[in-house]
């Protein structure tokens, strides 16, 4: 296969921060369930993006992800494995903002874009892989659907199974489950409001 030209690192970087302006740069993603026919188990994902230095200080993504039961998964993205997910995508001509904004509304689940998370093997591979999870990640461009993929290797393991532990993390996973509905169910009524207000303040005259 073709390799993806060398990255702008500066243009990457710009659109990076006009992208994720917010002061603590990050966000949940809201995953979807499996598609039909992909043999993967339910939902139950949490997914953080967030702005994050790479190991030479340039702007870079960092993914981490987890259903409380599996382990904590986690990966730092600059603009050279970005290009790589860009590339396979068939998206190679896209300008660093407009694919960023494409990745970006398929983590959240926006704009006709969507991610799902597929779990880890029951087994890795190879002895010396760690387990990953993969973001499998769908960008609309009107009547076309195009696909990328992002494997998120092992943070932090899972601890080895006991009926003890097993109770605990059903009970964390059900947990942020439902901390997650009740923070996305304010958000988007505050924006509601926020919206309504407006209007409002629109329709008066202020």
């Amino acid at each position: 296969r073709c390799m993806p030209s060398p990255p702008s690192e500066t243009e990457f970087a710009e659109a990076l921060a006009g992208l994720l302006a917010a002061p603590d740069g990050a966000f949940v993603a809201q995953p979807g369930e499996p598609s039909a026919g992909s043999g993967a188990p339910g939902g139950g994902w949490l997914v953080v993006c967030e702005r994050a230095r790479d190991e030479g200080g340039g702007a870079a993504l960092e993914l981490a992800a987890t259903n409380c039961i599996a382990g904590l998964f986690r990966r730092r993205l600059g603009p050279t494995a970005l290009a790589e997910v860009r590339q396979d995508a068939g998206m190679a001509d896209f300008a660093w903002r407009v694919f960023l904004r494409l990745f970006m509304a398929a983590l959240r689940g926006d704009e006709g874009c969507s991610m799902e998370v597929r779990p880890p093997a029951s087994e890795p591979l190879a002895a010396e892989e760690p387990a990953s999870v993969e973001l499998v990640l769908r960008f609309r461009l009107e009547a076309v659907v195009l696909v990328g993929r992002v494997q998120v290797p092992a943070s932090v393991p899972a601890p080895s199974p006991t009926p003890e532990v097993d109770r605990y993390m059903q009970a964390l996973r059900l947990f942020v489950a439902s901390a997650l509905r009740a923070a996305r169910s304010s958000a988007a009524a505050s924006s509601a409001g926020a919206t309504g207000a407006g209007a409002g303040a629109r329709a008066a005259g202020v």
